[in-house]
């Protein structure tokens, strides 16, 4: 147990900052479609009687990450405090897993104290770590396809296997990551040695236990369709069959999903700098391989870096294929994989050790910070960015055009995001709302950013029990054409009894001007606040009906 605290002290020390961080933010209540997962979902299935379909979440197979995420609220039912612990006891998980696959691919023990600050880098990436509160599916698919690929290279058959039926049941996405891992050693085994009937049959034979997260993941699709007469698919793919894209998405945006995606992965918030490395790395691998030089490898286990590789880009080619929106939370699993060839690109570059450390640290520490603050230069210039306050945050619809204003579950690539739960709750408990007060903002905001307001203490909550339904919120206006996400239809006018006076709020990643002169028809502005937080300001008019 010494050996063990003393050699893998700076794992620990890791782990100990990243449960610090979390507690930071422990008492974040999801925003926007977070909600959606968190509410109508692990909330729904734990109150009504146990059945694990009621787990799954808008067709998607969700059933497991969303039951280890309810278990929590049948002791405590609406603390999303122990959601986040959960999720976060996963992710340490995930955190010992990663450490442990580049030990196994970067077999230089000189280089320990390198891996800790990779590890440091993945424990608070931007990405990852932002999305720990945003409690959507997605977030169970990165965790269990980290815990499955350290379980399959370590040859622990019974808990990669455990891990892989629970990245199956997370999202369709976890079923397609698990085929792929699969799909991908059985081709290196061929590629590596002379094909062979006696190996075939002993690779299948080896690898035959792991039909069975497939056969489960079939045997859902049969119980749901036939028994439960329940969707087994998302609305939005289509139900005359399987298509590549939205439904909802016009063609022109759909014709630019793909740039709005190749930025996600290799750009956002410098991931252009791991990205720089990483293809250097495996242009030098290729070179070397086929000019037979073992050299470049001397660090490296060569065979599990090329699985990495074709992991990575059979990964990349499966979340990016079907076009929607530019959600970060969709490529998680990729990011891990990005670090990990990053890291192999940066010892096959860089041989002077002194030189190549300074540049990790370097790198780690403007990852680091880049979880509060966006200050990117290529981001910014390649996205654009509105003002939130004094900050900057990145407007990530501008390269495709997608709903909804300057982004929403888009906006959780880093931390920064979570600043609109915090300034909202110094707003509700400075007004102090009723059953008859109106609460209004752009409808594209979503209706989940007001769902319910805690009785006693005017904060934002996702509790069923004494919590204030407002008389007036957001969902006034709808979008006319789901093609064209900037043109709203607002359906105020219909209101026969108009409130007497309304609470405007200026959520910063929409455009109020539309629905400020909507209102205007009926409304003066009265006075207009500005509440914030740490240099981020929401301003709020209360605007009073015309006489």
């Amino acid at each position: 147990m010494r050996k063990f605290f003393l050699s893998d002290f700076p794992l620990i020390l890791i782990i100990f900052c990243y449960l610090f961080v979390i507690y930071l933010y422990s008492d974040f209540v999801p925003l926007w479609d977070g909600w959606i997962a968190m509410d109508t979902w692990i909330l729904n299935a734990v109150s009504r009687p146990f059945n694990l379909f009621n787990f799954d979440s808008y067709g998607h197979p969700s059933m497991i990450y969303f039951l280890i995420l309810g278990l929590s609220q049948y002791l405590d039912f609406g603390n999303v405090f122990w959601v986040h612990i959960t999720n976060a006891l996963l992710n340490i998980g995930a955190i010992i897993a990663f450490y442990e696959v580049i030990k196994l691919i970067f077999t230089n023990k000189n280089n320990k104290l390198e891996l800790n600050f990779l590890t440091f880098l993945f424990a608070f990436y931007p990405v990852i770590l932002a999305n720990t509160f945003q409690v959507m599916p997605d977030y169970g698919v990165y965790l269990f396809f980290i815990l499955f690929l350290y379980f399959f290279l370590k040859k622990k058959i019974i808990l990669s296997l455990l891990a892989g039926i629970s990245l199956v049941f997370s999202k369709e996405s976890g079923f397609l990551l698990f085929c792929l891992v699969l799909m991908v050693d059985f081709g290196i085994v061929l590629l590596s040695r002379k094909f062979a009937l006696k190996i075939l049959k002993h690779e299948i034979q080896s690898k035959l236990i792991y039909v069975i997260p497939i056969i489960l993941f079939i045997l859902r699709f049969v119980v749901k369709t036939f028994f439960y007469k329940q969707s087994v698919i998302w609305e939005h793919i289509g139900s005359t069959g399987v298509s590549f894209y939205d439904k909802t998405f016009s063609p022109q945006v759909l014709a630019r999903i793909p740039y709005s995606y190749i930025l996600s992965v290799f750009v956002l918030n410098f991931n252009w700098i791991l990205t720089i490395f990483a293809f250097l790395g495996i242009l030098i691998l290729m070179f070397g391989l086929v000019r037979k030089k073992a050299s470049v490898f001397s660090e490296t286990d060569t065979k599990n870096i090329i699985f990495i590789i074709f992991v990575f880009f059979g990964a990349f080619f499966l979340l990016t294929i079907f076009k929607t929106f530019t959600n970060p939370r969709y490529f998680l699993p990729i990011y891990p994989l990005l670090l990990i060839l990053f890291y192999f690109g940066l010892i096959t570059v860089i041989k002077q050790i002194l030189f190549r450390r300074f540049l990790l640290i370097f790198i780690v520490v403007i990852f680091f910070f880049s979880n509060f603050f966006t200050f990117d230069p290529l981001s910014k210039k390649l996205f654009g960015t509105f003002k939130f306050g004094r900050h900057e945050i990145l407007n990530m619809t501008s390269t495709s055009g997608e709903c909804c204003g300057y982004g929403r579950d888009q906006l959780v690539y880093n931390l920064q995001y979570t600043q609109l739960h915090y300034i909202l709750n110094e707003i509700l408990m400075n007004i102090k709302p009723n059953n008859k007060t109106a609460i209004v903002y752009h409808p594209l905001e979503g209706t989940y950013i007001l769902p319910r307001i805690d009785r006693t203490s005017f904060k934002r909550s996702v509790k069923l029990e004494n919590t204030i339904d407002l008389y007036l919120t957001g969902g006034y206006g709808y979008m006319s054409n789901t093609y064209y996400p900037r043109e709203i239809v607002f359906t105020f006018d219909a209101i026969s009894d108009k409130p007497n006076e309304l609470f405007y709020i200026e959520f910063p990643n929409m455009d109020n001007s539309d629905a400020l002169n909507m209102f205007g028809k009926y409304y003066i502005t009265e006075s207009r606040r500005i509440y914030g937080n740490w240099g981020y300001e929401i301003p709020v008019r209360i605007m009073a009906l015309k006489k």
